[in-house]
């Protein structure tokens, strides 16, 4: 991918090239790859032209197409380019644009060649040695990959210690060098690969050795934890409860109580639960577990009466009275409730399950909820028992990991409460694909599960991965990485939006075009940039929207324009396989071969939404279907959609209207602040009380 990149930058500005001076007959040599005249002639030039003859040079050299291929004689010119670029005055982009080349065309280049450079020196052997290192050190001392050769040199003797994965030969280096800078991590290798070496077999004994041995190990939750897993799948009643009685205060107590009682309980009977109570007469959730089956299936709905809220179920019976400040939807059993301004939680049978003492709380995921109480934020599980330390802020979980902030830095910890990454960086992003970005000084790169550094931190900026590539910003300019740190895009964007099923929007001097996940130029970057439309208005991953002065084009990744012949004044993507267009004043729709479906005779048009669009004439609008059939028609000033199957409008009277897709009237709310659940249930806010009404069974189930 860096190849092509590189191939870009010289057609970007090869076509340009004058052809009057040597420095110009050098440019269209290298134009029609006439390596050996062009390296002669940009040799000549290089005092009279030190910048782009230097340029020149590098290129030649960085590219693997020609004789003349040598990283470091690529390595040198892009430097003297580069040095002697900086010592231009202002006016110089004037002479840069002459060849159709600016500024960041040579920090591009740079880039890229340090990265092939660097790349090529890890590569020259089977094994990383530190002599290959040294001479890459020796010959690139500017490199941007200098900080990180020289920390991989003097981390090798580490490195293969660590590989052996054996505790004694980590104790041996911690024993040999207890002065060096990575003894921090080789005590944390020692804790991880113990707790390997006892707990990799799924012995039992080996794993309550463990426990024994080394009770401050960081990983002792995680020993207990395998201990239920084994329990948990063999399904060993004994060794549940005496995991039970072992480790009274681990987070999985709770799972281990129901999975036993699921266990010896075979049937919900008075026979069964009097055997279970009277074999296990310390089991404590016997009333909840009851009410939480015999409630499990009731659907419930918070409402709002006389300006406090409660739930009620679809027969619009209360089934928890209304005297919250505030409620939540059930997650896990529980709702976050509101009262005399503390949070607390709420079972189905509306009793308090964790008392109200909470500046804030969030619902329940998994078994942990994140709760604040005055300015510390932690976890608690589902007994209200604290299961983290305190923190200023704790994010929602992400591959099992949740981002804290202490003192102004991050760190991550476990749905355990246990700390996994120590409190070190500036910013920590939420995991993806088993990495998070990281900002440590003031440049990021991206951390592993362990916060171990797996890509340098070098970027100005950096964002999460997603599809094995993240956008990040290097010297001011955007660009594309795999997850080698590897540029797919090189660095010389001034934006790139986010990916949408694999395509990105780039942007460059006030134009964008489109590039894949590979790297490969999808357009120009020569359209005009609508500041006010989104990348997903401009590509679905399949369609490309092109945007030019007064027309319009959709373009597919093949570069075959939808409308090449009759450009459109607006066009938008395809949505049920129909594009919204705009011509002579009107719109209508066109599929994705440019016949015309609907019509353009409508005044204004929403896009497709769920098979349905809602399209205007004059003062009259209409739902239609993907043929451009008409399903009802209204006289309005307005027509909103609710959900799949209902609408709402006001009538010529002035009568809010609630009607179906046939447009047939079926409610007449009193307040506009209308919503609907499950597609059937309308619920209506009005003062300080919900009105809710059944729309197929056309009823109301709780009325003022």
């Amino acid at each position: 991918m860096v190849k092509k990149a590189g191939i870009f930058l010289f057609f970007l500005f090869s076509s340009c090239f004058l052809s009057a001076s040597k420095i110009s007959k050098a440019y269209d040599a290298l134009k029609i790859f006439d390596y050996f005249k062009a390296k002669k002639l940009f040799y000549s030039c290089l005092k009279k032209e030190p910048v782009l003859a230097t340029y020149g040079l590098a290129t030649i050299y960085q590219r693997n197409d020609n004789p003349f291929h040598n990283l470091d004689s690529a390595y040198k010119y892009i430097e003297r380019s580069y040095d002697a670029l900086l010592k231009q005055p202002p006016d110089f982009n004037k002479r840069l644009k002459k060849f159709c080349l600016w500024d960041s065309c040579i920090t591009g280049l740079r880039v890229v060649i340090h990265q092939k450079s660097y790349h090529y020196y890890l590569q020259k052997t089977k094994e990383l040695s530190v002599p290959v290192l040294e001479q890459f050190i020796s010959n690139q001392p500017h490199s941007v990959f200098i900080k990180e050769a020289i920390k991989k040199r003097d981390s090798i003797e580490f490195v293969l210690l660590k590989n052996t994965k054996k505790s004694m030969a980590i104790q041996r280096f911690i024993n040999s060098f207890p002065e060096s800078e990575y003894i921090s991590v080789a005590y944390e290798d020692l804790d991880y690969f113990r707790y390997k070496e006892f707990t990799q077999l799924n012995n039992t004994n080996r794993i309550e050795t463990f426990i024994d041995s080394f009770p401050k190990s960081k990983y002792l939750v995680y020993a207990e934890d395998k201990l239920f897993e084994i329990a948990f799948e063999q399904k060993r009643t004994n060794l549940l409860y005496k995991y039970i009685k072992q480790f009274p205060k681990n987070s999985h107590v709770e799972s281990a109580w129901k999975n036993l009682y699921s266990l010896e309980v075979g049937t919900y009977s008075t026979n069964s639960l009097n055997y279970f109570i009277t074999k296990y007469p310390d089991f404590p959730y016997k009333q909840t577990i009851e009410k939480e089956l015999e409630l499990a299936g009731v659907i419930l709905f918070v409402v709002t009466k006389n300006a406090k809220e409660g739930f009620i179920d679809t027969s619009g019976k209360f089934i928890i009275a209304p005297e919250y400040e505030g409620l939540e939807e059930f997650s896990d059993g529980l709702s976050v409730a509101l009262r005399d301004g503390k949070f607390g939680y709420i079972n189905k049978a509306g009793e308090v399950v964790i008392p109200f003492e909470f500046e804030d709380a969030e619902a329940f995921k998994n078994g942990r909820a994140i709760v604040k109480k005055g300015q510390d934020c932690f976890l608690i599980d589902r007994s209200g028992n604290k299961a983290s330390n305190y923190y200023d802020q704790i994010s929602d979980f992400t591959e099992n990991l949740a981002i804290v902030k202490l003192n102004g830095l991050y760190g991550a910890i476990d749905r355990n409460g246990k700390p996994e990454i120590a409190i070190q960086y500036k910013r920590l992003g939420d995991f993806s694909e088993e990495v998070a970005f990281a900002q440590k000084e003031e440049k990021y790169g991206y951390v592993d599960r362990k916060g171990f550094p797996v890509i340098s931190f070098l970027y100005d900026w950096a964002e999460s991965f997603k599809m094995s590539l993240a956008r990040v910003k290097f010297n001011n300019k955007f660009g594309l990485i795999n997850k080698t740190g590897e540029f797919v895009l090189p660095p010389v964007y001034d934006r790139i939006d986010e990916q949408v099923n694999g395509v990105y929007v780039i942007y460059r001097n006030n134009f964008y075009g489109f590039a894949d996940s590979t790297g490969c130029l999808l357009s120009e970057v020569n359209n005009i940039n609508p500041s006010s439309e989104k990348a997903t208005e401009l590509t679905n991953g399949k369609w490309l929207r092109l945007i030019q002065e007064d027309e319009q084009f959709l373009m597919n990744k093949n570069g075959k324009l939808l409308s090449e012949k009759e450009p459109y004044e607006e066009i938008n993507l395809p949505r049920y396989g129909l594009s919204k267009v705009f011509i002579n004043d009107k719109y209508g729709f066109v599929n994705e071969r440019n016949r015309q479906v609907i019509k353009p005779i409508y005044d204004d048009a929403e896009n497709f939404v769920d098979s349905i669009c809602i399209v205007k004439k004059k003062d009259v609008f209409s739902v239609i279907n993907v043929f451009g059939t008409p399903l009802f028609s209204v006289k309005t000033n307005a027509l909103e959609k609710l959900s799949p199957d209902y609408f709402m409008y006001t009538d010529e009277k002035n009568i809010l209207t609630i009607c179906n897709k046939k447009g047939e009237a079926v409610y007449f709310p009193t307040s506009d602040k209308v919503y609907v659940q499950n597609n059937r249930y309308l619920f209506s806010n009005d003062a300080n009380t919900t009105t809710v009404y059944d729309l197929i069974n056309t009823k109301f189930i709780l009325q003022n």
